[in-house]
């Protein structure tokens, strides 16, 4: 398996195109275009995030932008299906802005939200799809701060937003959710102090919400906290998932029809970190809790993961600093394993109901920690590619890492971080 991959690894590394910034072409391997969005002279942006309206095929990218004279704004720019961008837009108002996630309903208004100035108050902003700034709602909590970490939108419109709040400063980190209208109307906040602060979220069937944050335990160790909400703010039931006695932190949470899957880490008794996989009904019942075996202490990370029609989870991370992507079967059985042989990181997965993987991330060609990383795509059904994974680095062979991966319309799209600037991906799947 490892000599196979190299041998593939290193046909798509010759055969790679790297294009200009701003460049729109159809290239072979079914690349159809690359852009690199450039923030301005000694500016930089973070924090890549990418989202793709299922009609249309309108792609937007957004990030946070600085300089030396504005420590965060947000960025957001709108590209069409031919990858033409159409407007970019900054939000820049009353102290830093940090972007969390951006999200489209089915018109293609784009919502970003993050945190702002020093009292780290919930930013929401809400522009229509031709770029106009629609509404901006800035939620505080009095002596304490909100923090936004990941937020879904409803194809009509409904906001949802999860995150941490402290209410003050002696006060331990809770659980935030909140709802907004599609006019910007806050409908409900709801708090929950058994799970310290939502890192991820996931909009399940009839508009639940699924949180997963980090649950401290009576021994002082922590298990990940999964909680799901109903679309009024009921709360419906509350789950810890993980390893008795260990730490275990959520890295990402994914809801599809047929259940919950979830990745991340906890630390083994050695001292070094494991790759934590679970499954889960969307009644809450724990259908299994998993890890990655790691031999000669090596230590495993997992990113990202997804599943498909039969219940496979797929994640994504890596082991022994290389690119790595693992498939578990519906019982958490592992099954197949890719390792790129490269140091880097899989940073995002999706799959089909089929089971087709796509992932990508960061990659170092040439295993050294100091060269650039090109990006890397791959897909596969039966675990031997159906085409070769497609790499690309920055035009000046800078750090390039992709953190965002979307499927949509028959198309796949990725986005990610090009030294300073934004970049985004275009494919046919």
């Amino acid at each position: 398996m490892r000599r196979h991959w190299r041998t593939f690894l290193l046909l798509t590394l010759l055969a790679s195109v790297v294009l200009p910034p701003g460049a729109a072409a159809a290239a072979a391997g079914g690349e159809l275009w690359l852009h690199v969005y450039e923030p301005g002279y000694g500016a930089i942006v973070r924090g890549a995030q990418l989202a793709v309206t299922g009609t249309g095929g309108d792609v937007y990218v957004a990030g946070t932008r600085s300089d030396t004279s504005d420590a965060g704004d947000f960025v957001v720019a709108r590209y069409d299906a031919d990858g033409v961008r159409q407007w970019a837009k900054t939000y820049d108002k009353d102290g830093t802005e940090t972007l969390a996630d951006i999200g489209v309903d089915s018109a293609g208004n784009v919502v970003a939200c993050g945190t702002q100035g020093e009292d780290k108050a919930l930013l929401t902003v809400k522009y229509s799809r031709a770029g106009k700034l629609l509404w901006a709602r800035r939620l505080t909590l009095p002596g304490g701060r909100i923090q936004a970490s990941e937020m879904a939108v409803t194809t009509g419109g409904a906001i949802y937003i999860g995150g941490m709040s402290k209410a003050t400063v002696l006060r331990r980190p809770a659980l935030r959710l909140v709802k907004y209208t599609s006019g910007g109307f806050l409908a409900w906040q709801r708090s929950y102090t058994t799970v310290r602060g939502a890192t991820q979220l996931a909009l399940g069937p009839s508009e639940r919400i699924y949180l997963a944050g980090e649950r401290l335990m009576t021994d002082r160790t922590t298990q990940v906290g999964v909680v799901c909400y109903e679309k009024s703010g009921e709360r419906l039931w509350s789950r810890s998932v993980g390893h008795a006695g260990r730490n275990d932190a959520v890295t990402e949470l994914r809801s599809k029809r047929n259940g919950l899957c979830g990745v991340g880490q906890y630390s083994a008794d050695q001292g070094y970190e494991e790759g934590l996989i679970f499954r889960m009904s969307l009644d809450g019942t724990t259908r299994y809790v998993t890890s990655i075996p790691t031999p000669n202490d090596e230590g495993a990370k997992c990113y990202s993961c997804d599943m498909d029609g039969i219940g496979r989870v797929t994640a994504g991370g890596a082991f022994y600093e290389g690119f790595t992507i693992w498939r578990f079967g519906s019982t958490g059985t592992l099954g197949d394993t890719y390792e790129a042989d490269k140091l880097g990181d899989a940073l995002a997965i999706a799959v089909t109901t089929m089971g087709d993987v796509y992932a990508t991330g960061g990659l170092d060609p040439t295993n050294s920690a100091y060269d650039f990383n090109v990006w890397t795509i791959g897909r596969s059904s039966t675990w031997l590619p159906l085409f070769s994974p497609f790499s690309h680095g920055s035009p000046t062979q800078g750090q390039d890492s992709a953190t965002q991966l979307v499927l949509a319309s028959g198309c796949f799209y990725e986005a990610g971080i090009s030294d300073d600037d934004l970049l985004i991906a275009k494919y046919e799947r």
